[in-house]
């Protein structure tokens, strides 16, 4: 593999008069056959990347590519290249060690493509925390999501993400959630299936009855009622929770005397 160093001297076509007369014919030779074997006879590995980046021919182009074996054509392509196929193939071959490229990509492309192998590069949580709290795609944010264990920026994501079904999966992301945290998601987040999902989660009998009396949301209310295994705080509803309620309190006093 040749080093940086010699870049420039590598891809000059005085200094390698066959490699450029080869890719010549490999770029306009009408016959595709033709095209191919003086496509193979370069072996210079920065004329091959002028071919692929001026081949009109997407198969020899793919062929080409997988003859590069330096790393920095790859970066270079990745960056570059108008092809979008070429640009996916070449993130998926560049190392770990180009995270930060990764990140500017998730962050930075207009292509969902790019953006995606880019996040599936990305081995760093700090790097994803970052794809997480900024990125405007809410499709590569919930992929981003699945990757990481961090019960903090979960949930921060739980409570800021402005896509409900993000904030409804960073919560069922939690590993042991604490009470008083579910209970303020169920009362306060703005879209009924994140508030249910809370609820869910919810095991303290004393919150899901101070849920049942705070909550506007007649269905919340119910399912909460059908989660609460305490008679004494089903018996506090009996006498404190509005009229449209008492059905289910009912049913569910019912249910816990068996």
């Amino acid at each position: 593999m040749v080093g940086p160093s010699n870049l420039k001297e590598e891809s000059n076509p005085l200094l390698f008069p066959q490699e450029y007369r080869f890719l010549n014919i490999a770029l306009t030779h009408p016959v595709k056959l033709m095209r191919r074997k003086a496509m193979e006879q370069i072996t210079n590995e920065r004329v091959l990347q002028k071919f692929v980046m001026k081949s009109t021919d997407r198969d020899l182009a793919m062929e080409a590519l997988g003859r590069i074996r330096n790393e920095s054509i790859y970066v270079e392509l990745a960056i570059g290249a108008s092809d979008l196929d070429l640009r996916v193939y070449c993130i998926a071959r560049i190392t770990q060690s180009h995270e930060d490229l990764f990140l500017r990509f998730v962050l930075e492309e207009n292509d969902f493509r790019v953006r995606r192998e880019a996040l599936e590069k990305l081995r760093s949580e700090e790097l994803l925390k970052k794809v997480v709290l900024n990125s405007d795609d809410t499709k590569i944010r919930q992929l981003a999501l699945c990757k990481i264990s961090d019960q903090t920026l979960l949930a921060r994501a739980a409570i800021n993400d402005p896509n409900p079904k993000i904030r409804k999966m960073a919560l069922e992301m939690l590993k042991s959630p604490d009470q008083n945290f579910l209970y303020y998601r169920a009362i306060e987040d703005t879209t009924n299936f994140v508030r249910e999902a809370a609820c869910s989660r919810l095991r303290d009998s004393d919150l899901l009855t101070k849920l049942v009396l705070k909550t506007s949301d007649q269905f919340l209310a119910e399912f909460a009622i059908s989660r609460i295994r305490s008679l004494d705080n089903l018996a506090l509803l009996r006498v404190s929770a509005p009229a449209n309620l008492q059905r289910f309190i009912q049913k569910r006093i019912k249910e816990m005397n068996g």
